[in-house]
């Protein structure tokens, strides 16, 4: 009979077993496991699922102050990995995910899994732990990734605009046909080496993102600041919300910074004469990773005396709900779809509109491209209109236009598209995963075309 056989022995090691459960503490492998030492048992608990361990950065590769240099090497150190069983040998095949690049990470005399990888602009960094023996895997996460500093001997980094600016607009409701100034201070729009937009030879271009059309700014000076401003004619335009986002490029290297819309403005119809309230979402992306926050989402109305009510169908079958113009912040934890839904009520309590605007949720090690439409707003019957993917991955995904007078979708990022008859058509985009075609991204808003 074995020590924890016996009447004593028995509840010590279970004593033990519950302390390893409760720290996810783990015993060299030469210590038997006091759980009767049935591997099998252990393994169809986690349905031979490996244990990732945990993740860090080697922080002897960061500044004194903490800081990750770009392009610099980073190690990634994977600790305390291992099969079901928790023993050794573990057949294990290690993978670190970075959205730019996957290297392997190969174990060291200390049984750790390493890699180093150049430092990047990351989201998140996963390794995805999986064992070939059991063919199952499982990833390990890390979010709280050090701050990134630019490589002043390279400075190949984007530029960008300096967080916390907002854009300034001359009215956020504006009749179609009038014009909507957009403005930001020229000193908010950097260099990676921290030279502004006003400094003679700075070489740095801004475009405002609107109407799916990149427009380029202008130095102005106004009470004697000097501010990057645009004027965007609104003729022709259909009522709506329309999003605005910024583009930086910096000249000298041609490094461009997409940065995405978080406010916008609304168009009127000044000849309508109906009630019914105009309602639209903003601030809200089409695709997120696990985990992500978006923060100050958007309902808009041209009623002044509306209300507004949300619900948010989520992938879980739960729902969320939400009163008021903004949603202050919310989380996205399920991958999956979720459906937002604004109801706006106007000023006489009786009439309602509403708007649906759906986005996706995926794990965050898959890579989530940048989408959007760049095309014109209007044109005569039978001309050819040019549609083209804003930023386009093609290393990494796949491309589909779906040009609203039929079902099909037309794989490209550069397409010459006539219409044989008059009318307004909803333009729609979706990217596939090469790695994985099954994995596929739909923009949440589509571009409307006017054919007259």
């Amino acid at each position: 009979m074995g020590f924890c056989d016996s009447t004593v022995g028995g509840w010590l090691c279970n004593r033990v077993d519950d302390f390893r459960s409760l720290w996810n503490w783990r015993a060299p492998a030469a210590v038997a496991s006091c759980s009767g030492g049935n591997a099998d048992e252990r393994c169809d608990a986690v349905e031979g699922v490996p244990d990732p361990g945990s993740l860090a950065v080697d922080e002897s590769d960061l500044t004194a102050e903490g800081f990750a240099v770009y392009n610099s090497q980073l190690h990634f150190i994977l600790r305390d990995a291992a099969d079901c069983d928790l023993q050794e040998p573990a057949n294990l095949k290690v993978t670190l995910n970075t959205g730019y690049e996957q290297v392997p990470m190969n174990k060291n005399e200390s049984g750790d899994y390493v890699a180093a990888v150049p430092v990047n602009y990351w989201s998140s960094v996963c390794a995805t732990v999986e064992d070939l023996d059991r063919e199952t895997e499982a990833e390990k996460c890390l979010y709280n990734l050090p701050t990134v500093i630019p490589n002043n001997d390279l400075c190949q980094t984007q530029p960008s605009v300096i967080p916390g600016t907002e854009i300034i607009y001359s009215t956020r409701e504006v009749d179609a046909g009038e014009s909507v100034s957009l403005s930001i201070p020229a000193d908010r729009v950097v260099r990676c080496d921290g030279v502004n937009a006003t400094e003679p030879g700075n070489d740095l271009s801004l475009f405002f993102a609107a109407i799916n059309e990149y427009h380029p700014a202008t130095m102005q000076t106004f009470t004697g600041q000097s501010y990057l401003s645009v004027s965007i004619d609104t003729a022709g335009l259909l009522p709506g919300y329309y999003e605005v986002g910024l583009k930086v490029v910096d000249g000298r290297t041609s490094a461009t910074k997409i940065i995405d819309a978080t406010s916008g403005f609304v168009v009127r119809d000044p000849s309508s004469s109906t009630d019914i309230p105009l309602v639209t979402i903003g601030n809200l992306g089409y695709a997120y990773h696990e985990g992500e926050t978006q923060n100050n989402i958007e309902c808009h109305s041209d009623d002044p005396d509306a209300t507004f009510a949300w619900t948010v169908l989520r992938p879980d079958g739960l729902t969320d709900y939400f009163t008021g113009d903004l949603i202050p912040t919310y989380s996205f934890d399920e991958i999956g779809d979720y459906d937002f839904k604004c109801t706006v009520t106007a000023g006489d309590g009786i009439t309602t509109n509403y708007e649906i605007r759906s986005t996706s949720v995926y794990p965050a090690s898959t890579p989530i491209p940048i989408l959007s439409i760049i095309a014109q707003n209007s044109a005569p019957v039978n001309t050819n209109v040019n549609f083209q993917v804003g930023v386009p991955e093609t290393g990494t995904f796949r491309y589909f236009f779906n040009f609203g007078d039929s079902a099909s979708w037309f794989e490209s990022i550069n397409y010459n598209k006539s219409y044989s008859q008059t009318g307004v058509y909803e333009v729609r985009l979706r990217a596939e995963l090469i790695s994985d075609p099954t994995v596929t991204f739909n923009l949440n808003s589509a571009h409307n075309i006017t054919i007259y």
